[in-house]
């Protein structure tokens, strides 16, 4: 579930959907494939923090919680079971 909001967020937004050049697969790097950039990482924020409820800190802010959507959803989850 927390996959799937993050991806429909990256196909719909407009800053990413025209960077998506293929599906998105679960462990590709959102960096390294252009996906998310520094800018695009404060607007991910910024949706995760809304739509999860979470409050995101700047020691979260980073490569391994940010580094694929497997990455990024096992980190949520664990904001989600933590608070």
């Amino acid at each position: 579930m927390i996959i799937e909001k993050i991806k429909e967020f990256f196909e719909t937004e407009p800053d990413f959907k025209s960077r998506i050049f293929k599906e998105i697969k679960d462990t590709d790097s959102l960096i390294d494939s252009g996906i998310i950039d520094s800018l695009g990482t404060l607007k991910l924020v910024t949706f995760i923090e809304e739509t999860f409820s979470i409050e995101i800190e700047m020691e979260d802010l980073n490569e391994k919680n940010f580094a694929t959507l497997k990455d990024l959803a096992e980190f949520i989850n664990h904001k989600l079971n933590k608070d």
